[in-house]
C-alpha cells in the first residue's frame, strides 16, 4: 500500500528529527530551521517539503531525487503560500540559482518576482525574489531593492561575509555551510 500523506506542520523537535531521518536535510538544512512546513510523507517517511523561516521569511523546497518529477514541488509550495497568507505574512523571499530553470519556472508560475542578482564567487550566482501579500511585503520589496546597485551589492557582500558564521541561520534560515565564503572584491565588481 503506497500511503502518501501531504500536510502543513509546525517545526518542531520531531519534525526535526524526521527531517534528518529523511536525508533530505542533508541537501537543504534549511528547512530545519523553518517555523512551519507543508510536507509529503510516504510511508512514514518525509520525501519533499517546503516551509518558510528565518526574518526574511525565506522560502524552502526540498523533494528527494526519487520523488521528483510527481508534482511535489507545485503542491509543496502552493500550500506554503496559502499558509503564509493564513498567517498573515506580508511576503516571502527566496533565493535561487538561475540557471536552475525548473526553479526558475516553479517561482515564475507563483508569482514571485527578481528584485537583483548577487555574484559575489565566479561560480556563484543568485537570484533574491519576493511574492508580495500586502503593503509591508511592497515596502520590503523595496527595500530589498536598495541592494540592486553596486553600492547595495557592496553593502550585503560585506554583510555575508561578517555575519556568515553567525547570523546567517537566524536572518535566512540557511547553515552557513550552504553558502560559499564570498570574495569581496569579486562581488563588488
Amino acid at each position: 500500500m503506497n500511503e502518501t500523506i501531504i500536510k502543513i506542520v509546525d517545526v518542531d523537535h520531531e519534525i526535526r528529527g524526521k527531517l534528518q531521518e529523511s536525508g533530505i536535510t542533508e541537501e537543504m538544512g534549511s528547512l530545519e530551521n523553518c517555523k512551519f512546513l507543508a510536507i509529503v510523507e510516504n510511508k512514514g517517511k518525509i520525501v519533499g517539503a517546503s516551509g518558510i523561516g528565518g526574518i526574511f521569511q525565506v522560502l524552502s523546497l526540498q523533494i528527494h531525487p526519487d520523488h521528483f518529477n510527481k508534482g511535489l514541488g507545485p503542491k509543496l509550495l502552493g500550500m506554503v503560500i496559502e499558509e503564509a497568507k493564513k498567517r498573515k505574512y506580508s511576503y516571502i523571499s527566496a533565493s535561487r540559482n538561475p540557471d536552475n530553470t525548473n526553479a526558475v519556472r516553479l517561482h515564475d508560475f507563483f508569482g514571485l518576482k527578481k528584485i537583483f542578482q548577487i555574484k559575489y564567487r565566479p561560480e556563484y550566482t543568485r537570484d533574491v525574489i519576493i511574492l508580495e501579500f500586502n503593503k509591508k511585503g511592497k515596502m520590503m520589496s523595496k527595500f530589498l531593492g536598495f541592494f540592486n546597485n553596486i553600492v547595495g551589492i557592496s553593502i550585503l557582500v560585506l554583510c555575508l561575509k561578517i555575519f556568515r558564521k553567525t547570523l546567517f541561520k537566524v536572518i535566512l534560515t540557511y547553515p552557513p555551510e550552504e553558502f560559499p565564503e564570498p570574495e569581496i572584491i569579486f562581488g563588488i565588481k
